[in-house]
């Protein structure tokens, strides 16, 4: 990085414009750039450890291999302003460790992850507290133990894909998670009380070696107090003790699933499909009643 670039990274201004600026392993760790532009900027391998990224722009950059360990992004934008048509379209995530940022109310919507690597966006431990999720690809990413609290997953058809994200310990309280793709997600020990599922889809499960089965998913301790999980398919999911009290289950697909750990009431399954399902030690409902 040239010694201007470096006098205007070190400035302290809501202003600073490094559209496009090439910054590529620049040292700009516990900097002040609140509020920077850094639309279409190559910050590949970028030491951010500690920035104050706050409301800063991110549309088109080049992330690649930075390390955002403990940054503010509080209002971060990265999203699509413009709607802009290229082949790239998105801001790229990929290596991009997050570990213990705060993202609280930053805008994820149309970001994209373009890569088969399980674990390249490190957002393990990570703020997210009310971000805006619908529409971004966070396919494969490590969120455990991620605050993930009043997240907005889903806007007028836009919904988050977090097939394969791995959500062990998660909190996602009263997040709204509507149509949101879960396939392949490990969800176990996250608390997802109160958020909303209605038509969760893909399942959230795993592929089984024969096509057309689908593997057991542990939900084992999963906290889904209050979720409305109307609609979601929970087939061949393994639940163990997941709290599903107060949940509501109207037409949730339970058929195959493990439910005889869980903690539910009777009453809450009246309006779902059962069928092969196994049912707490107690129940009279007919497990078999949708076959």
């Amino acid at each position: 990085m040239d010694s201007g670039l470096q006098d205007l990274c070190q400035a302290v201004s809501p202003v600073i414009s490094l559209d496009s600026a090439d910054l590529s392993r620049a040292d700009l760790s516990y900097r002040d750039l609140s509020g920077v532009d850094l639309r279409g900027a190559i910050l590949y391998d970028a030491d951010l450890r500690g920035t104050n990224l706050g409301r800063a722009k991110f549309y088109y950059a080049e992330l690649g291999g930075a390390d955002l360990r403990g940054a503010g992004l509080y209002g971060a934008d990265f999203s699509d302003e413009e709607d802009i048509e290229t082949r790239c379209r998105g801001t790229d995530l990929r290596e991009v460790n997050f570990l213990g940022a705060s993202f609280y109310g930053t805008d994820f919507s149309d970001v994209r992850n373009r890569t088969a690597n399980p674990c390249s966006v490190n957002l393990r431990g990570a703020d997210l507290r009310g971000a805006k999720l619908y529409n971004a690809d966070l396919n494969r990413a490590d969120l455990r133990k991620a605050d993930l609290r009043y997240v907005y997953g889903f806007d007028e058809g836009d919904v988050v894909n977090l097939s394969g994200a791995d959500l062990r310990g998660a909190k996602l309280f009263d997040a709204d998670l509507r149509g949101a793709k879960l396939s392949k997600a490990d969800l176990r020990g996250a608390d997802f009380s109160y958020g909303f599922f209605n038509s969760v889809s893909s399942n959230i499960n795993r592929i089984f070696s024969k096509p057309i089965y689908l593997q057991v998913q542990f939900l084992g301790g999963t906290k889904l107090i209050g979720a409305d999980l109307s609609g979601a398919m929970f087939q061949w999911a393994d639940l163990g003790d997941a709290n599903l009290n107060g949940a509501i289950l109207s037409r949730t697909d339970f058929s195959m699933a493990d439910l005889s750990d869980a903690y539910l009431s009777e009453d809450q399954l009246q309006n779902s499909f059962l069928c092969h399902t196994k049912l707490p030690k107690g129940f009279t409902t007919d497990p078999n009643r949708n076959c």
